[in-house]
């Protein structure tokens, strides 16, 4: 059995790809059942971001897992597995685990370090669950990755001053408008993206905000609890006159700041204006970058900074590499440990089982209280006679020399040669 990842992201792939095969989260609860389903797979978790969209699973066949997935996440964006292939990162077992780790703990990020990462990669484990299409062998590695992510950035400094893709955005508005604090500023979009941008820029202290969103309701919560102006998207073109700063951070497939409308605000008021687009696919049209004093940052142009980010957290990088591996170590020993564990776990349930039909036998001769009683005693009887065996279970090995004969011999003494069996996911 095999990890497999297939991934594509920024150090990859055009952010025009990434845009096009993005999935929401409702998008990808209906990809991970789909896929799963009669497939040469046995797990399949899926991790979505503005820059990123990875799958790992677990499967008998890492070449056959790969092809499959490949052409399933293709054919379901509308492409051919060709068009992928060139800028698809695929990885399996350590190599696959050793990535997760290392997007967990953000060094693989566009802006090394990055917070929210961490945060998505747990939320691609929640998906998985609620989509039953996580198992134990993804679920362990999974929360192996949380784990080690959360003490990435307890024993390193490799968050210290992060510069997430929002606040290294708003540090670059600060190097074009020096009195960022009297700048206006429009936010289209209220999701993640587009809060930590609102709250970069209001750490920076602009306070002159509005906030508009596709639905109105929760744009206006939100600026309330920031102190900002909700703004009916039907008003964006007037907002956009009335901005210096326009930063679009929305998950629509078209654009929403289009040229024309740059134009007319530009010449309702020729003041200097930055556009941030941050949205995958683009929602601004890179046709502003003609128009005199407008200028456009978008998550290609911020791939500078996160260079020199990097640059600066070089040393931060190795200490995490060290936690990694120490990570990676554990899972081996754990994935060596597994077949013994199924071993151990199916021997017991076939021996609780045969207890279970003997109480129901003669159980049925004793009052509840005394058939209470047996129930104890014969559960602590079983548990006895079976404490050394399993004991001995445990210790077996597929990955130690004569592991794997040493397994295959203790389950045809004990019957269970039902566990090597081909699996099928229901």
């Amino acid at each position: 059995m095999s990890i497999v990842l297939i991934g594509f992201t920024h150090k990859q792939a055009p952010f025009e790809l990434l845009g096009r095969i993005a999935l929401t989260r409702d998008a990808l609860e209906a990809f991970l059942p789909a896929a799963l389903s009669g497939s040469p797979l046995t797990e399949l978790v899926g991790v979505a971001t503005c820059n990123r969209t990875e799958f790992y699973c677990h499967a008998e066949s890492a070449k056959a897992a790969t092809a499959y997935l490949l052409e399933t996440f293709a054919r379901a964006r509308g492409l051919e597995p060709a068009d992928l292939a060139p800028f698809c990162l695929m990885l399996h077992d350590r190599e696959a685990e050793q990535h997760l780790l290392a997007v967990a703990c953000g060094i693989d990020s566009l802006v090394v370090g990055e917070l929210e990462i961490l945060g998505q990669v747990r939320t691609a484990l929640d998906t998985a669950r609620g989509c039953r299409t996580v198992g134990p062998v993804l679920e362990r590695l999974f929360t192996s990755a949380i784990r080690t992510g959360r003490r990435a950035r307890a024993q390193t400094q490799i968050s210290r001053g992060n510069l997430s893709v929002a606040t290294a955005a708003v540090a670059q508005l600060q190097v074009q408008f020096p009195d960022l604090a009297d700048r206006a500023a429009l936010i289209i979009g209220t999701g993640a993206m587009g809060e930590q941008t609102l709250k970069a820029l209001a750490a920076r202290g602009v306070r002159a905000m509005m906030l508009t969103n596709r639905t109105g309701e929760r744009a206006r919560t939100l600026a309330e609890s920031m102190g900002c102006t909700p703004i009916p998207m039907e008003s964006i073109v007037d907002a956009v006159t009335r901005a210096d700063i326009i930063v679009c951070a929305t998950g629509a497939p078209h654009l929403i700041v289009t040229g024309d409308m740059a134009r007319k605000a530009a010449a309702a008021d020729p003041r200097p204006r930055v556009y941030v687009d941050l949205s995958v696919p683009p929602n601004i049209d890179t046709a502003v970058r003609t128009i005199e004093g407008a200028s456009l940052l978008t998550l290609d142009g911020l791939q500078a900074i996160a260079d020199e980010n990097s640059e600066r957290r070089r040393e931060e990088v190795s200490r995490v590499e060290v936690l990694i591996a120490a990570e990676l170590d554990r899972l081996e020993h754990w994935r060596g440990s597994l077949p013994a564990e199924e071993l151990v776990a199916e021997f017991r349930r076939e021996m609780e089982a045969i207890r279970r039909q003997h109480l129901d036998r003669y159980g049925r001769r004793f009052d509840e209280r005394h058939r209470c009683e047996l129930d104890k005693f014969t559960h602590s009887l079983v548990d006895a006679l079976l404490h050394r065996i399993t004991e001995h279970l445990a210790e077996l090995r597929a990955d130690q020399p004569e592991g794997a004969s040493e397994l295959e011999l203790a389950e045809k003494i004990l019957g269970l040669e039902k566990l090597h069996a081909p699996a099928t996911h229901q």
